[in-house]
């Protein structure tokens, strides 16, 4: 079985930071799909599943994040996140 891996580095743009609506939403989009998810900030890695492990990040306004994905269905998680994410809360930089 082919392990598939996917990667895209965002910024956070809200005022409040990565608040709990904005980590919310991720935790909920990322359980839908059996992929590995995880957020890299300032050296910390995250499980994007566990909303008390995005809100130990403490990501402020203009924070670069990098979420992966690893698992068979990588690329439809990541893409699905990254569709899903409003402009207002977390921004794709383009690679």
């Amino acid at each position: 079985m082919e392990s598939r891996f996917e990667q895209a580095d965002l910024v956070v743009v809200t005022e409040d930071g990565l608040h709990l609506r904005v980590a919310s939403k991720i935790v909920q989009l990322c359980k839908e799909f059996e992929a590995a998810m995880e957020i890299r900030f300032n050296g910390t890695i995250v499980n994007a599943k566990s909303l008390l492990d995005l809100m130990t990040l403490a990501a402020e306004r203009g924070s670069r994040l990098r979420v992966t994905a690893r698992g068979k269905d990588a690329p439809e998680a990541l893409g699905r996140l990254l569709s899903s994410l409003s402009p207002d809360d977390l921004r794709q930089i383009p690679a």
